[in-house]
Parts: structure tokens; C-alpha cells; sequence
């Protein structure tokens, strides 16, 4: 991603142009992704990428299919210190990778991508660690 400010807008108004729902944008400081439906993707994705090729000339452009979005959430969270911790290390020890990880600026979530052959055993070992 280049210094220009308006980087995510242009790439944004591409995927409007698609009529593409962009479900969430994780970023960071020098980078950011999409996250839209696999689905959705699926008549446009070599014409959306060479489009944000062209129109904003990123660094590099990379697809990561079948990724499975889970938010956990929880009102004392900001407030419990090691939260983050217990959900990283809960995965980590049956195996599973964290592909995404993002806290909401209210602190009440986190938003993790995992594999979608990992979904259902995040989601019960998820609820058997928070129960």
C-alpha cells in the first residue's frame, strides 16, 4: 500500500463497480484486506485484481480463498486483561491458525479468520472455553 491516503477509497469504489459486498477490512499500517464472499467473487476476481492493478498499482495483491470470519464477543473484555491470550492460545494448542485477527476500537470484540475446514471446531471450542 502506497502513502497515498485516498489507497482505500479507489480500491473501494472497484469493488463498487462489481457490485461487491465488502463484509469487513481489517488494516494495518501498511497494509489492509478485503474480506468478500467467496461467492461473490466468483464471476469477477481476475477483472477486480487487474482493475486495482492498474487503477492503484499496489505492492501486491494476494487471495486467500475459504476463510471463515468469527467474532467473539463479550461486554468485559476490555476490562478482563488476558482475553486475547486465552482465545489465541485455546486455538493454538488443538491446532488451529489464525489466517485474521482484529479488535473492535470499543474493545467488547475480537474478530478472528480461521479456515473453513477449521470453522465448527472454533466455534466449539470457542463456546467450551467462554461457558
Amino acid at each position: 500500500m502506497t502513502e497515498d491516503i485516498s489507497f482505500i477509497r479507489r480500491v473501494l469504489q472497484i469493488t463498487e463497480k462489481y457490485r461487491l459486498s465488502v463484509e469487513h477490512i481489517p488494516s494495518s499500517v501498511d497494509s489492509f484486506s478485503l474480506v468478500i464472499a467467496t461467492k461473490e467473487l466468483s464471476y469477477c476476481l481476475h477483472s477486480l485484481i487487474a482493475d486495482i492493478e492498474k487503477e492503484c498499482t499496489p505492492d501486491t495483491i494476494k487471495v486467500c480463498d475459504g476463510v471463515s470470519l468469527i467474532a467473539v464477543v463479550g461486554r468485559r473484555m476490555a476490562s478482563n486483561s488476558g482475553v486475547s491470550g486465552m482465545i489465541f492460545g485455546t486455538l493454538g494448542k488443538i491446532g488451529v491458525n489464525i489466517r485474521m485477527i482484529e479488535q473492535g476500537s470499543d474493545e467488547i470484540n475480537i474478530i478472528i479468520g480461521v479456515m473453513d475446514s477449521d470453522f465448527k471446531t472454533t466455534i466449539r471450542t470457542l463456546y467450551d472455553s467462554f461457558t
